[in-house]
């Protein structure tokens, strides 16, 4: 038997100056591999023709495919350094013998090292279940997913290489270790994903090749710089982290997107009929969140609806009754203030039903985290939340969207006024909710985007006719407690001024509403939303700032 490394006297790579010399010698090298490989694999055919019994052969397959592939980048303090592997080198994504024992092979799957053998693993019980805790959503996904990839090469690499780079991901942001050998085979998956996804299009695509091929491309479209860029650092925020599962919202907020991809995945749900014709486990919510993501962070409208696991549309939950609370809502304490004024102002009740159930998830949430929630409820106050801030992020801005129309005459001034205090709801809402209920690591885009709109508002609520009524000033106790917290963040001079201008007007509200003391202004705080445990801490040092 050669012996696996074959040592030649001579100087050392690192010696080399000229670094044309230094990339040929490893190129050779590399060659003398591959050279070797091919000759080994050659006699194993030969000696499969000339009558090597298949017995034999299987073994020898066996025993090549339990072995692990080493990196293929020679090191630098040896030259003419030759590995004799044992094993062919093969692509990422090649199948060995339908006999190799693999908890896989169920799925049709049979990674050939133990490198592959980790990422799929990493699917299964990390990347997965990060998504949708649920106990059977993992297992329902590997089903459909690994069939699928088992037929087709595009979806195999686009799993391959979304697991290896969301792994590096949380390499980046020290959630976990792997040995920097493994960004090789990284760099290796991302080439194949492309290499086959580029291939596919260059075809006519098939209606039933369609929900695969948007898969693949969501894949890319928030992974593909993820091993060679550095992750954005979280924005602060003052509002204490919610103890619910974060559904990666705090990985892939980190990242830089690539609109390309996710143009290409609308086009594709386009020419597919839209996201409810999206049949395939899962991808319609994978889609679906994927644009909710994108438009908290951007503070707009999400370009799809929530819907389920298979492709229909999702009906909200109460989270009181997720998690069997039969108190009253909070925001039935006042049935003529809080988000409720809006019923006599001719606001559009499904408008108005959003509001208020931002106070009812706040209270669920609060009462919840009070005792312990139950596994099994998580993914669905989950699914409700989304479904919620989807509302939230769609909320109207156009006069006939939000007025309901009736034959009654109606005073100009009053129809300005309700106006302008639903739009100030609107933005403080959003503010609240992006901090609070659905909190990404970017927080600091959604402030820049959503105080100046607060302040001006309520300038404009309180120059008008109504602007001291008691609904109007619950509103900007609100507005200005949520704002205050959120701007204290900011570091800057401005975010210092900011902060004191919201606590200012918060004083005022305050008094006109005859509130001394924390405990009555948290009983206005809650018609709108407020959960002690995120929002309590700063809040109290807000009010005592004041």
């Amino acid at each position: 038997m050669p012996p696996k490394l074959v040592f030649v006297d001579g100087d050392s790579i690192k010696t080399i100056k000229d670094r044309d010399k230094r990339r040929k010698i490893r190129s050779d090298i590399i060659k003398r591999s591959w050279a070797s490989q091919k000759s080994r694999h050659t006699r194993l055919v030969a000696g499969s023709v000339a009558g090597i019994g298949s017995d034999a052969q299987q073994t020898l397959l066996e025993k090549t495919a339990m072995q692990e592939i080493p990196c293929l980048e020679p090191p630098d303090d040896a030259i003419g350094v030759v590995a004799h592997r044992s094993s062919p080198i093969i692509s990422p994504i090649s199948h060995l013998s339908s006999s190799r024992s693999d908890p896989f092979r169920c799925f049709g799957l049979e990674p050939h090292d133990q490198f592959n053998q980790g990422i799929l693993d990493y699917c299964v019980n990390e990347l997965w279940p990060g998504f949708r805790p649920h106990a059977n959503y993992a297992a329902e996904f590997s089903q459909c997913w690994f069939a699928l990839a088992a037929q087709n090469a595009v979806v195999m690499a686009a799993i391959m290489f979304s697991a290896s780079a969301h792994r590096h991901l949380r390499i980046n942001m020290g959630w976990s270790v792997v040995t920097s050998k493994h960004i090789k085979r990284h760099l290796q998956l991302k080439g194949s994903a492309i290499k086959t996804l580029r291939e596919e299009f260059t075809r006519e695509i098939m209606p039933d090749k369609i929900d695969e091929m948007i898969y693949a491309i969501l894949c890319l479209s928030s992974t593909e710089n993820a091993a060679t860029s550095t992750p954005r650092l979280p924005d602060p925020t003052n509002f204490e982290p919610l103890p619910l599962e974060s559904q990666w919202l705090l990985l892939y907020g980190r990242i830089e997107f690539d609109p390309t991809h996710f143009n290409a995945v609308l086009a594709l749900v386009r020419l597919a009929g839209g996201i409810t014709k999206l049949r395939t486990y899962s991808l319609g919510w994978l889609v679906f969140f994927a644009s909710l993501m994108g438009a908290a962070e951007d503070v707009k409208a999400p370009n799809f609806p929530p819907v389920d696991m298979y492709g229909d549309l999702y009906s909200y939950q109460s989270p009181m009754r997720l998690l069997l609370i039969f108190d009253p809502p909070w925001h039935h304490r006042s049935l003529q203030g809080g988000f409720h004024a809006f019923q006599y102002m001719n606001i559009r009740p499904e408008i108005i039903q959003t509001l208020l159930d931002v106070s009812e998830f706040s209270q669920a949430l609060e009462r919840g985290f009070a005792g312990s929630l139950d596994h099994k409820v998580t993914t669905p106050l989950l699914d409700s939340r989304s479904h919620l801030v989807y509302r939230i992020l769609s909320l109207p801005t156009s006069t006939e969207n939000i007025m309901v129309q009736t034959s009654m005459i109606q005073n100009n001034e009053e129809a300005t006024f309700a106006l302008t205090l639903y739009h100030c709801a609107r933005s403080a809402t959003q503010l609240y909710s992006l901090h609070v209920i659905f909190p990404g690591p970017r927080t600091a885009d959604v402030r820049r985007i959503l105080l100046p709109k607060i302040m001006e508002q309520i300038s404009d609520i309180m120059n008008g006719d109504g602007g001291h009524s008691e609904s109007a000033m619950q509103l900007i106790a609100w507005a200005c407690m949520v704002a205050a917290i959120a701007s204290s963040a900011d570091t800057r001079k401005d975010g210092e001024n900011t902060e004191q201008w919201f606590l200012y007007h918060l004083s005022l509200a305050a008094a006109k509403l005859g509130i001394s003391d924390y405990t009555g202004m948290k009983e206005v705080l809650q018609l709108f939303g407020w959960i002690d445990v995120v929002c309590d801490k700063h809040g109290m040092v807000m009010w005592n700032n004041r």
